[in-house]
């Protein structure tokens, strides 16, 4: 049986950004992760079967509030805190 755990790193620091033409100074440090950070992490959830790995302890909390917030509140949370740069606001 094969299991599957899907990674879900928030902001990274990587070239994806750069080579995208997105201007990403608006993130706040605290929210970006390291590389290694997520990886280690994923595999720590891929040895313990875990559907869902996610990295770093405000990406935690962050899925805990949205898990129990009202949905009106986290579209609009969404909606207002997408990242403008060279796709354009959505």
């Amino acid at each position: 049986m094969y299991w599957v755990t899907a990674v879900c790193p928030g902001y990274v620091h990587t070239e994806f950004h750069d080579r995208a033409g997105m201007d990403m100074s608006t993130i706040p440090d605290w929210m970006w992760l390291e590389a290694e950070q997520v990886v280690e992490q994923a595999m720590r959830d891929v040895s313990r079967n875990r559907p869902v790995s996610v990295a770093g302890a405000q990406y935690k909390a962050l899925s805990i509030l949205v898990r129990y917030a009202p949905r009106p509140l986290v579209r609009f949370a969404t909606a207002t805190s997408r990242v403008s740069g060279r796709f354009g606001r959505r």
